[in-house]
């Protein structure tokens, strides 16, 4: 997966799609909730401006609450994400050492065998 570098840290490179799906569930929801108050306006009776506002100040609270804590969830995973980048690099790392040691081995195991089979043979 292709990785873009944003203030240090590696995001995918799709993300900002991931983003853009995001903001397009949220319009909806938006879009929809309008359309239920228009809904219930026609339904229920008016409530006064000032109970109104209040309603309306507490939804938008919520919101924001809830729009905090995913926030702080995406930062999570963004961190998760990193430690799981620097951990393959790690291993990654570790096992490129482990194969060249092994290729090394291998190297001098058939030099020994190649030289004792030679020593074996007769001289004439």
């Amino acid at each position: 997966m292709k990785r873009k570098h944003a203030g240090g840290r590696v995001l995918p490179a799709d993300w900002t799609e991931v983003i853009g799906e995001v903001q397009q569930v949220l319009t909806q929801a938006e879009r929809e909730a309008g359309e239920r108050e228009k809904l219930l306006a026609g339904i229920m009776p008016s409530i006064p401006s000032a109970g109104k506002a209040v309603a309306w100040k507490h939804g938008l609270e919520r919101f924001e609450e809830r729009l905090q804590l995913f926030l702080a969830r995406v930062q999570q995973a963004e961190d998760n994400a990193a430690d799981g980048e620097l951990a393959l690099a790690d291993g990654e790392k570790a096992l490129e050492h482990w194969l060249a040691r092994a290729n090394e081995i291998t190297r001098r195991v058939a030099k020994i065998h190649e030289a004792s089979t030679h020593s074996d043979e007769p001289t004439v």
